[in-house]
């Protein structure tokens, strides 16, 4: 659907807070089954985003349970910022980062790092699905690590209004 670009999206304000505050509470007994600290900094105000609420809220799963899935020890850190124009959402960890060459092509279709391949299950797919999406909802989303061993950031940054 995606790349015959027949998804279908629903644009309804959005608490990316109280989302993402959700989202925390949920990945909670995975992240302690990984003995690993689950952090959430929003604070407490409503930050609302246009977004399709059910799409949106697959992107940070999918960036939340990558972050457990691959950190083997330490913590995983979802931020909300108010940037404005801008929400931006950061989902930092401590895991097993990316080398800049993997960093070029993390969000093309069946994208794996060769050096985690064997011992974690995945598709290659939830980065290059989660683009889609928040491409379609005007947004951006990139990655940042310092390397390999020293962990991974994940933005998201969404237009709090758009046309």
């Amino acid at each position: 659907k995606i790349d015959a670009g027949e998804m279908n999206y629903v644009f309804t304000e959005v608490d990316i807070v109280k989302m993402l505050a959700d989202l925390v509470e949920e990945g909670k007994p995975s992240a302690a089954e990984h003995n690993l600290a689950l952090q959430f900094e929003g604070g407490q105000q409503p930050l609302k985003v246009k977004a399709d609420v059910n799409r949106i809220r697959q992107v940070f799963q999918n960036l939340i349970g990558n972050a457990i899935k691959y950190t083997k020890e330490g913590f995983v850190k979802v931020e909300v910022q108010d940037q404005g124009d801008y929400a931006q959402v950061v989902v930092s960890d401590s895991g097993a980062g990316m080398s800049h060459e993997f960093m070029q092509k993390i969000f093309q279709k069946f994208a794996r790092d060769e050096s985690v391949k064997k011992e974690i299950q995945g598709t290659g797919m939830g980065l290059y699905i989660s683009k889609q999406i928040v491409t379609a909802h005007h947004g951006q989303i990139w990655a940042e690590s310092e390397g390999v061993g020293k962990g991974s950031k994940f933005i998201v940054r969404l237009a709090k209004q758009f046309a």
